[in-house]
């Protein structure tokens, strides 16, 4: 979530379910910041789609490409900078902070962690637990 910002997540709650719905206060951020951005594609788990697709629309786009693995998105910077964080997240998650943050399913991380350091077929998960506790860390 590129323009999070600790003053919205204070006021987000006061702001109108409409804008709140879909996305649609993300969209006209970046629409009306910068209108070169909406050209650029949005990644979504594992896959990129169009900026200007509406929920359902992306729900379907993500199932086409899902069903025939059309864009998969997977970079290579990503694959080596989580290679070398291993340790890092192995650590993060046997620490008593992460076990008792009461957010996770400990035994579902552990499973995530196993497959990434067996094969690196959760890579995409990982990336996202790594990003999530950074995310975590900077609030508290």
């Amino acid at each position: 979530m590129p323009f999070i910002q600790i003053d919205l997540l204070d006021n987000i709650l006061q702001m109108p379910v409409e804008l709140r719905k879909n996305a649609k206060l993300y969209r006209q951020i970046i629409e009306g910041n910068e209108i070169g951005l909406t050209k650029i594609g949005l990644a979504k788990s594992s896959f990129v789609h169009p900026f200007g697709l509406t929920t359902l629309q992306t729900r379907l786009w993500n199932k086409i490409v899902k069903q025939f693995y059309l864009q998969k998105f997977m970079n290579d910077a990503t694959l080596i900078f989580l290679n070398k964080m291993k340790e890092y997240v192995n650590d993060l998650s046997s620490s008593s902070d992460f076990k008792q943050c009461g957010i996770y399913d400990i035994n579902k991380v552990q499973g995530i962690l196993s497959r990434f350091n067996y094969n690196q077929e959760s890579f995409d998960e990982v990336d996202w637990l790594l990003s999530f506790e950074t995310f975590r860390g900077m609030i508290k």
